[in-house]
């Protein structure tokens, strides 16, 4: 097996790029056509029927309360290709591989050619990474603008072209928050890494950065301003999910300070829900439940009633595949902070996995919203595995 693997990082850049992305793609086309002609999450109508209005339209509808960016992506893919189901899941499952590209890309970066090429293929087979293909959901869309944008931050900082890079990974990211609102808090902590770790016109960098990604996110601020007639950090439902108390009574035993009060019931809950964002099955994800999929169904007659994909199916490939990635991650974690000059990559790494962690600490996140920075701990695994295979196989050639 290692002289395989050892055969396929011989070969030319290009051809496995190449490879990486076709396995990626054969395997999300094969997924699809396994999948029914309906939806499996209540979120994913809403978005289509948003993005079929906005064809139609123009704009939104004026109900409408998410972020913007996976309406008019949808849109944009209706008029080009057609209505339906089948079409969106085909261009995520390109997208998706186009993902592992860029992962193979970013682990060249951070590791070298080996280290590229297993980060690819981990994506390729990562099974939540192929399962979120098939659905009509944001996370594949969110997932490669943030690859995009992290591939531009790890780009030569002494090229001339680099300030270019942070301004457009700066838009790049600003689209991600348009996308799914989480990445606000990646924004902010990107900023401090670029601080910390570009020692060249850092501060310029990271003024550089934060003020695209707030450009950005400028004309849709603007709207809901407009709309909601107050400022709305673009999800208008988000207002209620940011404080989660603040119409629940204050018991005999808390504070009468509010501030003080919501404080504390924040510190009570994170533990738990920063703990549950690491969780290896999603427990959370009440649609995998034949109760709930049976409520959806009849609110919703285009809600997919009964699935080949079980809880039980679905949890124990998760446990596997995630358990083994996260054993990989942390002897990775250990080979790369031995390597002063991979710390940069690394707490980069780090900081998008825990920018989206302590953010679902504060609300009720999935396991689902972790794939958008699952490559990060793929690319941490990949240097994990690769340590191992060097260690077994040195070990092997050394004399007695």
């Amino acid at each position: 097996m290692y002289e395989r693997l050892q055969a396929l990082v011989a070969a030319s850049w290009r051809h496995k790029l190449i490879f990486v992305f076709s396995i990626a793609l054969i395997i999300r086309i094969i997924f699809i056509f396994t999948l029914q002609e309906g939806y499996y999450f209540a979120d994913a109508p809403i978005y289509s029927d948003a993005a079929s209005y906005i064809l139609e339209h123009g704009e939104f509808p004026e109900d409408y309360d998410r972020a913007p960016l996976y309406p008019i992506f949808l849109a944009g893919v209706y008029g080009l290709l057609g209505e339906g189901i089948v079409i969106p899941r085909i261009v995520q499952a390109v997208l998706g591989a186009c993902i592992a590209v860029l992962l193979a890309v970013i682990g060249k970066r951070a590791g070298g050619p080996g280290i590229g090429t297993i980060a690819g293929i981990l994506w390729a087979i990562y099974p939540m990474g192929v399962f979120i293909a098939g659905l009509e959901y944001p996370t594949t869309l969110l997932t490669l603008l943030l690859a995009l944008g992290v591939l531009c931050i790890l780009s030569n900082p002494d090229h001339r072209v680099y300030p270019a890079k942070i301004a457009l990974a700066g838009v790049l990211f600003g689209l991600g928050a348009l996308t799914k609102p989480m990445v606000l808090g990646t924004i902010i902590l990107m900023t401090f890494w670029i601080i910390l770790w570009r020692r060249s016109g850092r501060i310029l960098l990271a003024s550089v950065f934060l003020f695209t990604a707030v450009a950005t996110l400028l004309p849709w601020t603007v709207r809901n301003a407009y709309v909601y007639h107050r400022l709305v950090p673009i999800e208008a439902r988000a207002l209620s999910k940011a404080t989660p108390w603040g119409h629940v009574p204050r018991r005999p035993d808390e504070s009468r300070n509010k501030v003080w009060r919501y404080i504390t019931r924040i510190a009570n809950r994170y533990p738990a829900q920063f703990v549950s964002f690491f969780e290896l099955y999603p427990h959370r994800v009440n649609y995998l439940k034949q109760e709930v999929r049976d409520k959806a169904h009849k609110r919703e007659p285009s809600i997919v009633k009964h699935t080949k994909l079980g809880s039980g199916l679905v949890n124990a490939v998760s446990i596997v595949s995630v358990g083994s990635l996260y054993t990989f991650a942390l002897i990775g974690v250990w080979a790369m902070w031995r390597k002063k000059d991979k710390r940069p990559e690394l707490t980069l790494f780090v900081v998008m996995v825990m920018s989206f962690a302590l953010g679902y600490a504060l609300t009720d996140g999935k396991i689902r919203y972790r794939i958008p920075v699952d490559p990060y701990i793929i690319i941490v695994s990949s240097w994990g595995l690769m340590y191992m295979l060097d260690h077994v196989v040195n070990r092997k050639r050394t004399p007695v």
